[in-house]
């Protein structure tokens, strides 16, 4: 199987002068355009975004963990910032197990900040993550909550999990082409 991957890269990478000459020379090359122009924008700011977010969820964490003295505070709090990127974990994973153990433990003062430092990387995430964040504003643009819910949900019953992504990236792309054409047509 990982041949047959292999061999078919090559292949198509032999042939990739030819797929652009004939992605330029055909009838939809515009849209073409129009459908990786969106794709880099959206890719690029999603990037861009999970970065600044690992970056301060890290520093909160860190910041956190060094409130509650906890000797290995920079190895958890980067630990912890790179588990928020990953979509099904997130800070939850770690912190809120955590914190729940502390308070059993009846150590409140630990309990308490690490409870504290998950709501405060939610509201982060929320923040930046939102339709009123920077990935909103930015990349999903017109996508409103609802048409993004209907999307995914849509997207999950044509193409399975990969229609989660799938979705909401078929959306913008139909909303630039009506956009594209509804503008060429007044």
């Amino acid at each position: 199987m990982r041949w047959r991957v292999f061999h078919a890269s090559v292949l198509s990478l032999q042939e990739m002068d030819e797929l652009r000459r004939r992605r330029r020379q055909s009838m939809f090359s515009r849209e073409f355009a129009l459908f990786s122009r969106r794709l880099v924008m959206t890719g690029n700011t999603w990037l861009r975004t999970q970065l600044i977010i690992m970056f301060i969820t890290s520093c909160l964490c860190i910041l956190g963990l060094v409130m509650i003295r906890n000797p290995y505070c920079i190895l958890l709090g980067l630990g912890i910032g790179i588990l928020d990127a990953l979509p099904l974990f997130g800070t939850g994973a770690v912190l809120v197990p955590w914190s729940l153990i502390l308070l059993v433990q009846k150590q409140w003062y630990e309990g308490i900040v690490l409870a504290g430092l998950f709501i405060v990387c939610c509201l982060v995430r929320g923040s930046f993550d939102g339709s009123d964040g920077v990935m909103g504003r930015t990349a999903v643009g017109a996508l409103c909550p609802h048409g993004t819910l209907a999307a995914i949900y849509v997207g999950l019953k044509l193409f399975g999990i990969l229609g989660v992504l799938l979705g909401p990236i078929g959306l913008l792309i139909i909303e630039d082409l009506v956009e594209e054409y509804a503008g060429t047509e007044k």
